[in-house]
């Protein structure tokens, strides 16, 4: 099924109502199929029609050639709101942003007016972002503190790719 997006000027449109600054981040990562690849086996074994049945071989003959041709990468796409010191207010946080001789540097406010500030600044834009993205056919979705942590934990720990349970149930 074929979703209509919107025409190239209405895409402009909805780049243009951003008026802050976000970063946008691609994560590719390879991934194992292998737990796919036992699926297709056990369905295939299931088939009692021998031309279901070679079909479901040349399938898999094709999967399995296109995995030694090039890898099998997922792509995650993250989209961060900017908060910057600025919009605590101008005076404290150009004093906050410029060290003199200063090792380390300290809010320029107690943390719980900063949080205040930064929920106030932040929702309406991320509200914002994500109303836009439903224009454009893409659904948004806040990361939950737990996300984040693993989100970061596995960028900058890097392990293998691993099997992924689930997302195969059902019969053919």
């Amino acid at each position: 099924m074929a979703i209509p997006l919107l025409s190239t000027p209405d895409k402009a449109l909805v780049a243009t109502t951003q008026n802050f600054p976000v970063q946008i981040m691609v994560r590719s990562q390879k991934k194992d199929i292998s737990i796919y690849m036992e699926f297709l086996q056990e369905a295939q074994s299931k088939i009692k029609n021998q031309l279901l049945y070679k079909l479901m071989t040349d399938y898999r003959t094709y999967i399995q050639d296109a995995i030694k041709k090039r890898n099998v990468l997922s792509k995650k796409f993250y989209i961060a709101v900017v908060f910057t010191p600025y919009e605590l207010g101008i005076a404290k946080s150009v004093v906050s942003t410029v060290s003199f001789g200063q090792k380390q540097r300290t809010l320029p406010y107690p943390k719980s007016y900063v949080t205040r500030k930064a929920k106030v600044s932040l929702y309406p834009k991320r509200d914002h972002l994500m109303r836009q993205a439903t224009r454009l056919g893409v659904r948004l979705k806040p990361l939950s503190d737990d996300e984040l942590l693993r989100l970061f934990y596995g960028i900058y720990n890097p392990e293998p790719p691993v099997k992924e349970e689930g997302g195969f149930g059902g019969g053919i």
